[in-house]
């Protein structure tokens, strides 16, 4: 993937706010810290599981949605 979202942003911002450690974050979502870390950078994207996680441990601030790539936003919104 190589390609930050709003959402890898947004979550890293609010990681380092001290809302969450890492470590406890990781674990609330059933993943390593390193795979945290991968989300972040925008390496790779949490799964469908994940990202509805995100969104309420993170009260949604970081939604589901935030993690589409903007040429995944254009598809969404283009009339069938």
């Amino acid at each position: 993937m190589n390609e930050k979202t709003s959402a890898s942003t947004t979550l890293f911002r609010w990681l380092d706010d001290g809302r969450m450690t890492r470590k406890s974050f990781a674990s609330a979502c059933g993943v390593s810290r390193q795979t945290v870390y991968k989300w972040q950078s925008g390496e790779v994207r949490p799964a469908m599981k994940q990202q509805h996680r995100i969104e309420f441990l993170t009260k949604g601030i970081v939604s589901i949605h935030d993690w589409l790539t903007a040429e995944e936003k254009v598809e969404v919104t283009k009339p069938c």
